[in-house]
């Protein structure tokens, strides 16, 4: 599905729309990750009624077994595999709640033990915010002086994503659309028949990359599609810039977008060359670097 890789760099990109994932791509999640793990530990402590010690022997025994699994093991969702496991901080925190809830909660059933572990999420993530990026601000900054239509799309709560911009308060912030619960993890068909999605294979067998890539992420779909019927753009003139190949940027450059992955701790290397060789991709840890890539 992608163009032949090229050994110059990528494909000159000058985008009409540029799309933003926020959490782990405008925010740094190696930097939260230690007060996101201490708050989820504390909201699963008070879901389990859990004491202090219980809580710091269990999350660290839970957080070991994570830890351990292989390199090619997979978050999943609704019996897929949705991404890597230990792709950021936020899904090892989700990965250690969820074998305590399971562990701890043996009647949940999936739907019951998934919701839990998002009620633990978005729970922590409200009593500890994520810290922005140090050049987050630069770069929308630039963007929105560049003349692009700027989109934040993300799987956290609108309003939330709302309120930390507004705090970062970059210039031209009113036009910077945010579009939350993006659903990047749910594989399935939309809600509007689009040929564009209809065409896309259910999966992709990549060289190099530990599994197959599932590509059919009809919730992520309606909001990309949302942007391009609001922009009167498409996805050939969108760049799509996060920190999670499989939830962030394979549908979108499987439809033919521009992508940029943002690097962090635990971004595998094995992404950031399979990124590097596709003719419209790129990938550095600076936010500086998408900027790099629009510029005249």
């Amino acid at each position: 599905m992608f163009r032949s890789p090229v050994q110059s760099g990528p494909e000159p990109c000058r985008p009409a729309t540029v799309v933003l994932d926020f959490d782990g791509t405008l925010t740094d999640a190696d930097a939260h990750a230690p007060a996101f793990h201490e708050a989820s530990g504390r909201e699963l402590a008070s879901l389990l009624g859990w004491d202090e010690p219980t809580l710091r022997r269990e999350w660290r025994r839970a957080q070991g077994a994570v830890a351990r699994l292989p390199a090619d093991a997979a978050w999943v969702v609704d019996g897929c595999g949705v991404c890597p496991a230990a792709a950021d901080p936020y899904l090892v925190a989700n990965g250690v709640a969820r074998l305590l809830l399971a562990e701890h909660r043996p009647g949940l059933g999936e739907a019951d033990l998934m919701a839990c572990v998002l009620e633990v999420h978005r729970a922590a993530y409200r009593r500890a915010p994520p810290p922005f990026r140090p050049d987050a601000r630069d770069l929308l900054e630039e963007l929105r002086g560049s003349g692009c239509h700027v989109r934040v799309v993300t799987n956290s709560r609108t309003e939330g994503v709302e309120q930390r911009l507004d705090a970062l308060s970059p210039g031209g912030r009113e036009r910077i659309e945010v579009r939350g619960d993006a659903g990047k993890f749910f594989v399935g068909a939309g809600v509007v028949a689009d040929p564009r999605f209809a065409a896309l294979p259910d999966v992709a067998v990549w060289p190099g990359l530990a599994r197959p890539v599932h590509l059919r992420r009809g919730r992520y779909f309606e909001l990309l599609r949302q942007v391009w019927d609001d922009t009167a753009t498409g996805p050939e003139a969108m760049l799509v810039v996060g920190d999670v190949l499989e939830l962030d940027l394979a549908m979108p450059a499987v439809l033919g977008a521009h992508v940029h992955l943002v690097t962090h701790a635990g971004t595998m290397p094995q992404e950031v060359q399979f990124v590097r060789r596709m003719a419209r991709g790129d990938a550095d840890a600076r936010l500086a670097a998408v900027l790099e890539r629009i510029r005249p």
